[in-house]
């Protein structure tokens, strides 16, 4: 990843509180381009409100939540082994 985290953190902020469509479009873009290919969003050609919102929520997920929460000793992972 050629910016740091703290750096894609930045832009994803920029991204959230951007009025303009055109100009959350060109951030994300941005963002996506920064990612490792592995990372990388694969973006539609076509672009809503309600897509860039998901598509910022999966790269900060992707970035910035820990893999391990789920991990077997923990409470919920036992819920979803019970189909709770």
């Amino acid at each position: 990843m050629t910016q740091s985290k703290e750096g894609v953190q930045l832009l994803l902020q920029k991204c959230r509180y951007e009025d303009d469509l055109d100009n959350q479009v060109a951030t994300l873009l941005q963002i996506n381009s920064f990612l490792p290919s592995a990372m990388r969003l694969n973006l539609p050609s076509f672009f809503t409100d309600d897509y860039v919102r998901s598509a910022l929520d999966m790269i900060e997920e992707k970035l910035f939540v820990k893999p391990s929460i789920m991990r077997s000793s923990h409470p919920l992972s036992q819920a979803f082994k019970l189909g709770l």
